[in-house]
């Protein structure tokens, strides 16, 4: 169990911290020529061979401060402390104030100095900061002095107990560890620390340094200031790492990272609240500090909502969208605190939503859907959360991402029953069952629709249907719920067309009107097939109602299309096939000459004919001449 000490300068938490392990947490020569803790501190109390109870010394000077909000990430307990003399200071509040924005919920409150001090002060004291943590989980305050160890074993024996019972952290997700601290250990080498946000890490494993992409193996590991074999979320961690990495290359709050995709963002969406305490309001779009893990940035604070303000007061919360100046690695739930541009006070802070923030459309009815689904507490109660009246495709990849989950992880969320899966351009998407089942009915529905409009067409080009369900049904699902609907003969597919099952074209009584006058006119004609031209100046009808019912008679296969110039009937163009399979018999070949005699026309229909037919595979020339290819009379005039 990790706990934080909290309280304002020289209100002895360094020297409790001693009390309680018998480690002294000012080690650096500055601190103790100031004697006040610059750096955190680190203090680590074997309990057994599975429990540690450690300590993070944080800093009570306001100067260091920023310091402060590196090392509080992962701890399980917060222990604010308050010295009975002075009683509760506007530092002890501000620590306070950083604490419950960076998520720490359990607390127990610790009155120092009680020597100094009778038993009403010591009394009045606790009150106020019981009363101070009423809205938080604080089950008891406590009153110690340092100097006599008065009230220190009720303490120690608490605080045990506890540890021994705290629950050991999920280890789901990629190992994720926010780097504090590197160095040169003689005879090891590359040493890197920090607290573990996520995963687990073992010796052997390979890692990547970030935003650097450096990669590096696990020669080490150890845990609370013990040799390990593996380290998880929440443990502080001091990994001895190998590879190409130079110590002058790691820059504090570089992040490790097991994750071989893990991306990095410069906009992340969040939850942002500020402080009552904040001197003022913050305007849409100020710069300001972020502190995330171990880094110190600048950014500008995008306020969002369909009715956003120019600006966020203090105690107010609002959506956000954080832009970067540097690129950075962050996950869903990462806790991050918003310092003034100058850094000279808490603004407040928030918790990350969607660390792959879009630049357009940040306001979207979809996108604040999205971002209120991203703050259910887990990513199953997300992901169900996000289906629900979502008609959009979702992203599974970045998704995932965002929640840091492993290829396990993800798989386990996928086999949900309420949702069906599909891939776009290789990406791996979503929709909930019951929107895939509406948007299969709208595919019905426009095949349908594609008949009433086309009551003389066979079906409708699969492509054109894809066109229009693009938007609802992108990528592998509109593919996927096409086969089912024709495996299950709900759809049938015939000469490269989709009709609902059991549709037969039909003409309009004006359409066959015009039809019976074209034919009538084919019929004329017989074996001398007329030009379309012809047609239209011996009925009088416009030329493109001719060449429609032309169109619509060859795809239904009453006529047949030599050419966009010419139509013939069915029953002529096998009479046609005929008379070249009879010419090829008497002389074994066919010339243009002896065709164009006996079918009794001008050269130029006779050329056309042979040309169809060597289009179709029926025919096939040899210089000036053609023969005849094997194949069936009765199917020539069906290749269209």
């Amino acid at each position: 169990m990790i706990v934080a000490t909290a309280g304002h300068v020289d209100h002895g938490k360094t020297a409790l911290v001693k009390q309680l392990t018998g480690v002294d947490t000012d080690t650096l020569q500055e601190e103790k020529r100031r004697g006040l803790s610059i750096n955190l501190g680190f203090a680590y109390r074997p309990l057994d061979a599975h429990n540690t109870l450690g300590f993070i010394d944080v800093p009570g000077h306001k100067r260091f401060i920023n310091t402060m909000i590196s090392g509080v990430s992962g701890i399980d307990l917060g222990m604010l402390v308050v010295a009975a003399d002075d009683g509760i200071m506007p530092q002890t509040l501000e620590h306070l104030d950083v604490l419950r924005l960076l998520g720490v919920q359990d607390f127990i409150a610790i009155v120092t100095k009680l020597d100094r001090v009778d038993a009403s002060r010591v009394e009045e004291v606790a009150l106020k900061v019981a009363d101070l943590l009423c809205e938080e989980r604080c089950d008891r305050v406590f009153a110690v002095s340092n100097r006599s160890a008065e009230g220190i074993a009720v303490l120690q024996k608490y605080l045990e107990q506890r540890a021994r019972q705290q629950p050991e952290r999920a280890t789901n997700g990629h190992f994720r560890l926010s780097v504090d601290r590197a160095f040169l250990l003689k005879g090891s080498g590359l040493i890197l620390t920090g607290t573990a946000s996520a995963g687990a890490v073992a010796q052997g494993d390979e890692l990547r340094l970030l935003p650097a992409d450096i990669a590096v193996r696990v020669r080490s590991v150890h845990v609370d200031d013990r040799a390990a074999q593996f380290g998880h979320a929440g443990h502080r961690c001091a990994l001895n790492v190998t590879g190409t990495l130079d110590k002058d290359q790691v820059q504090r709050g570089d992040v490790l990272t097991s994750d071989t995709r893990a991306a990095l963002t410069r906009r992340f969406d969040s939850t942002v609240t500020l402080l009552h305490t904040a001197p003022g309001p913050v305007k849409h779009l100020s710069r300001v500090t972020v502190h995330i893990g171990a880094k110190r940035l600048s950014a500008r604070l995008y306020l969002l909502g369909v009715c956003r303000r120019s600006r966020l007061a203090a105690g107010e919360n609002s959506l956000a969208q954080l832009i970067l100046e540097q690129a950075l690695p962050c996950c869903r739930g990462d806790r991050f605190l918003l310092r003034d541009d100058s850094q000279s006070f808490t603004l407040g802070g928030g918790m990350i939503l969607d660390p792959l923030a879009p630049k357009w459309g940040k306001e979207r009815e979809h996108r604040m859907h999205y971002l209120s689904a991203m703050q259910q507490d887990t990513p199953g109660q997300a992901l169900q959360y996000l289906v629900q009246n979502y008609a959009r495709p979702i992203n599974l990849d970045t998704f995932f991402a965002a929640w840091n989950l492993r290829p396990p992880e993800r798989e386990s969320l996928m086999r949900s029953d309420s949702l069906v899966c599909f891939k776009i351009d290789g990406g791996d998407f979503a929709l909930a069952r019951q929107a895939v089942e509406s948007i299969r009915e709208q595919l019905l529905a426009a095949v349908r629709a594609w008949h009433r409009a086309n009551p003389g067409e066979p079906g409708m080009p699969p492509t054109r249907l894809a066109e229009q369900l693009n938007d609802a049904a992108p990528g592998t699902l509109f593919r996927s719920l096409l086969a089912d609907l024709l495996k299950t003969n709900h759809l049938q597919l015939e000469d490269g067309v989709l009709r609902i099952a059991g549709h037969q074209p039909s003409l309009s009584d004006a359409e066959q009107a015009i039809w019976h006058q074209l034919q009538q006119q084919l019929l004329a004609h017989a074996l001398n097939i007329p030009l379309v031209s012809v047609l239209v100046e011996n009925t009088g009808l416009d030329t493109r109602k001719v060449l429609a019912s032309l169109e619509l008679a060859a795809r239904q296969g009453k006529a047949v299309k030599l050419n966009s110039n010419r139509y013939a009937l069915l029953a002529h163009i096998t009479e046609h096939a005929q008379i070249v399979a009879d010419l090829a018999k008497q002389h074994g070949t066919v010339t243009i000459a002896d065709y164009k005699q006996r079918i009794g026309s001008g050269r130029r229909l006779a050329i056309e004919i042979l040309e169809y037919f060597d289009r179709q595979g029926y025919t096939r020339r040899q210089g000036e001449t053609r023969v005849v290819l094997p194949g069936k009379l009765s199917t020539i005039a069906h290749k269209q």
